[in-house]
């Protein structure tokens, strides 16, 4: 079973501690399809769950540098002000037509001088590294060391993780192991499934 690597910067808003189950929503703030589809079902779960699963949005970047902040992050939640394509896709309302009460903190920000630690936070995610091959090791320090070249930082949670995208969705527990996760979209009935029976396997190897 994999490990979540859940690594935060700044907390914009309210207070993340694991729960028993928590549903972790990865976005950008430059991603229409998080703010027409994602997030109005993740605020959704959020006023019928709350109560019996811990919640976290983060804010990350793995494209458009200049536009997914930490800075239009905070005007996001402060002033409900858009950004980019998000603005685009969503420029006729006035605000946003959910509401953002979810605790919301930022992905933390590396450059290259934390390359071995990015690495080191990979491995950790697959569990057994001795198992794993060297050589694909070296290939991981080969590309990083490329990226960092082109680009002068990236969001450790969503590398670590070697997530595909935004909207992403982790469902995981207070071991910080991953029970579920899925990029793009999916309705509110097919989370609360995928919630309930993840609940309801914790609750039997857990005995209750």
């Amino acid at each position: 079973m994999r490990s979540l690597q859940l690594l935060k910067g700044e907390e914009l808003q309210g207070k993340f501690s694991p729960r028993r189950l928590n549903l972790l929503l990865i976005f950008q703030v430059n991603c229409p399809g998080c703010f027409q589809y994602a997030l109005p079902v993740f605020s959704q779960l959020h006023k019928q769950f709350q109560a019996q699963f811990g919640f976290l949005a983060l804010s990350t970047a793995f494209e458009d540098f200049e536009l997914n902040t930490e800075a239009n992050t905070r005007l996001l939640l402060e002033q409900g002000e858009l950004v980019g394509e998000t603005k685009k896709a969503l420029g006729s309302v006035s605000q946003l037509p959910f509401s953002m009460d979810f605790p919301v903190a930022m992905d933390e920000q590396i450059n290259a001088s934390g390359q071995a630690r990015l690495i080191d936070r990979i491995w950790k995610s697959y569990g057994d590294n001795v198992k794993r091959d060297p050589a694909q090791k070296a290939q991981l320090e080969k590309w990083f060391e490329l990226y960092f070249r082109a680009y002068p930082s990236l969001s450790l949670t969503f590398t670590a993780n070697q997530f595909r995208g935004t909207p992403t969705h982790v469902i995981f527990n207070d071991r910080m192991e991953i029970l579920r996760t899925w990029f793009g979209y999916l309705p509110n009935e097919k989370i609360v499934e995928e919630l309930e029976k993840v609940a309801h396997l914790e609750s039997r190897q857990q005995g209750g």
